[in-house]
């Protein structure tokens, strides 16, 4: 039910901050059919002892099952551990609630800067040179973006000469 939860509790050698984690609402009782990896079991309840977090190594990818709706900090310290060991990084570091995402195709790079909060946000470009589609003007280093604002940019060519950077279609 709705008001009922139940306990993730982390398998030895996990890289999470906590040993446990709260969940709710579904708990889907998985009976392991191949080589997969248990990486936490439910803690409470009938289904005490039983996984609810499995891996499977697939090629040089894995896939991963979670079979309950696990507390929010669980989440994103799951897949900040999942992109650290696959080397993912963000395309440019950004506010909480400001999602930056790129599209390249054979005519160039395009971002798309998106806030999704309540409040303005922010982007740190560093070095790059982005031209905003919609006006053409060249953006800062650090843009602030406002609540529920979008920016879509085109990325510039980088030309250094000596300590010079210029920017260039």
């Amino acid at each position: 039910r709705p008001d009922e939860s139940n306990y993730i509790e982390m398998k030895p050698g996990h890289l999470m901050k906590k040993n446990e984690y709260k969940c709710r609402l579904l708990c889907d009782i998985l009976r392991l059919q191949s080589d997969a990896e248990i990486l936490a079991v439910y803690g409470t309840d009938f289904y005490a002892g039983t996984p609810c977090i499995t891996r499977h190594a697939f090629g040089a990818g894995a896939a991963y099952y979670i079979g309950t709706q696990p507390d929010q900090e669980f989440l994103d310290e799951f897949l900040e551990v999942i992109c650290r060991e696959k080397k993912i990084l963000p395309v440019y570091p950004s506010a909480d609630g400001v999602e930056v995402t790129s599209r390249i195709s054979e005519k160039g790079e395009t971002i798309f800067l998106l806030n999704h909060n309540p409040t303005e946000g922010w982007v740190s470009l560093g070095e790059d040179c982005l031209e905003s589609l919609m006006d053409g003007s060249e953006l800062p280093d650090r843009i602030t973006i406002g609540a529920g604002d979008v920016i879509v940019a085109k990325k510039k060519r980088i030309v250094r000469d000596s300590d010079e950077i210029t920017c260039c279609q």
